[in-house]
């Protein structure tokens, strides 16, 4: 870690610092770059984690001042309460992906108003915003207030929150989905094609990583009467041949960007991944007509064509523009398919211009 992002990480930890005790020594720790974290909570508890861990230490020092109570318990392990009644315990050793989501869920939905409740609690009589945590043998199921289920091992938090929480995809609360055609192109695990399924939508959702599509399927399948609504496809939308994708190389499985429009070589591996140009997606997978294409694909969203538009009524993008890959190509583009179109962004966390990473909107004017 560069002493750049040392000093960027002590910004981003300052203003959740106030459960620490060695409020100076946990800062000089981070700026002197130390292998791990010895952190003294207001409660004199003491916890440990690596200096990798810093994002988990964030959200922790997060989650804590929020918390109602907490309390260390053996073997490095945490408890945390944030409603003086359910408790979430939480291992920070080997931090798991089940509890580095827990963790993160915890931090990122109390900011936005979430409050999570234990198996034992039905969540139908609680508020919106409530999510409940249930367990399927050894695997921990995270619940939406309308029912629908994730394993915390296939999913993000964040992407959670985004989606359910701060609603992202939500274009028009006006819209009824029933009996509508949703095409969504990089789903990962699953959030948005599960999202438009409950509203009534068919979803045909193409994923390109296979570690994102099975955790899709795996959280498919967790919803039974929604899987009925959901085809899954291990294919990438851009042209068609095998394609050449740049997968970052990282220890999460829900991390790695992946792009065959963006090659970055550095601390990327070469994968090669079946693609599809979206009028011979509609071909071989018979897809009569889109009421919505949905796409968040690294760069993908440049290969479409005014043609492969035809049968488009609503697009949803969340762009990203690099080099000659310019927002105002993809704009001109649609205006010559028929679409009238709006850009907005949505992401609280990034601060580039909408020009480089914002959303684009349109709608079918013009036949």
């Amino acid at each position: 870690m560069s002493f750049k992002e040392q000093l960027g990480w002590i910004y981003f930890i300052l203003p959740y610092i106030s459960p620490v005790q060695n409020k100076f020594g946990l800062l000089f720790s981070i700026l002197s770059g130390r292998s791990k974290y010895k952190i003294r909570l207001q409660n004199g508890d003491v916890i440990t984690l690596e200096k990798s861990k810093i994002y988990n230490l964030y959200c922790l020092l997060g989650a804590l001042c929020f918390a109602t109570s907490y309390a260390v318990k053996s073997e490095n392990k945490i408890e945390i309460c944030h409603d003086l009644k359910n408790k979430f315990l939480i291992s920070l050793n080997d931090l798991s992906y089940e509890d580095n989501n827990l963790l993160e869920f915890l931090f990122w939905g109390s900011r936005f108003g979430v409050n999570l409740v234990e198996e034992n609690h039905n969540s139908e009589n609680f508020r919106d915003k409530t999510f409940r945590i249930t367990q399927d043998a050894d695997k921990k199921i995270i619940e939406t207030f309308d029912g629908v289920k994730f394993y915390l091992d296939s999913i993000s938090a964040y992407t959670i929150i985004e989606t359910f929480v701060n609603t992202l995809h939500l274009i028009n609360s006006k819209i009824d989905w029933n009996g509508k055609v949703v095409v969504d192109v990089g789903p990962e695990f699953g959030d948005t094609p599960l999202y438009f399924a409950n509203l009534g939508a068919k979803v045909y959702a193409f994923e390109a990583l296979k570690e994102h599509y099975d955790g899709m399927v795996r959280n498919v399948h967790l919803n039974p009467k929604l899987s009925k609504q959901i085809v899954a496809i291990n294919a990438a939308i851009g042209r068609d041949e095998t394609l050449d994708f740049a997968v970052q190389n990282t220890e999460s499985i829900s991390k790695p960007g992946a792009s065959f429009v963006y090659d970055d070589k550095e601390g990327t591996t070469t994968r090669k991944i079946k693609g599809y140009s979206l009028e011979n997606a509609i071909k071989e997978f018979d897809i009569p007509h889109i009421d919505l294409l949905k796409m968040d694909c690294k760069g993908c969203e440049f290969s479409l064509s005014i043609d492969s538009l035809k049968n488009v009524d609503m697009i949803k993008i969340e762009c990203l523009a690099k080099g000659s890959n310019k927002i105002d190509n993809i704009l001109r583009m649609l205006e010559q398919a028929g679409f009238s179109w709006i850009v907005y962004r949505q992401n609280l966390q990034s601060r580039r211009s909408n020009r480089i990473g914002g959303y684009v909107y349109g709608v079918k004017t013009k036949k």
